[in-house]
């Protein structure tokens, strides 16, 4: 063999090592950021999963809050629905014991007071049927005894 042959067996070694070291840093180049990309798209994937975890337990808790004010609202307009009723009874009480009472003391300041309080309180009077007045006024009357 001749000098020359082994120089071109030698160039032939070095550039076929050569080619097989920028493979390699290409391929370690590439697979690097196929890695990268990897693991930004499995932190992406995490991220998205926590958030739709958090969002999931916002919901829960804002339903739960929901359904609570809802039933809060139900039992206060039952309430107030009782107290309207109440209220009512109260109106239409006094105004028949106040009509009998106006009756008998027409001039009573007492009665004229509270009637004042009770139309700035309940500006849409209601008035008893006058004949159930005048048997309020008999009862009085009576001392209290019903015939």
């Amino acid at each position: 063999m001749s000098w020359g042959t082994v120089e071109a067996g030698g160039w032939v070694g070095g550039a076929l090592a050569l080619l097989t070291l920028l493979g390699g840093g290409v391929k370690w180049l590439f697979g690097r950021s196929d890695h990268a990309r990897q693991t930004r798209e499995d932190k992406l994937r995490t991220w998205r999963d926590e958030l739709e975890a958090k969002e999931k337990r916002i919901d829960e808790g804002r339903t739960a809050y929901v359904e609570r004010l809802e039933m809060r609202l139900g039992l206060l307009e039952a309430k107030d629905e009782a107290r309207d009723t109440q209220m009512a009874a109260l109106r239409i009480s006094f105004e028949l014991v106040s009509s009998a009472l106006r009756h008998i003391d027409p001039t009573n300041s007492a009665l004229g007071l509270a009637d004042d309080l009770l139309r700035t309180a309940f500006p849409n009077p209601t008035t008893p049927p006058s004949d159930m007045v005048e048997q309020f006024v008999e009862i009085a009357k009576a001392g209290g005894e019903m015939s």
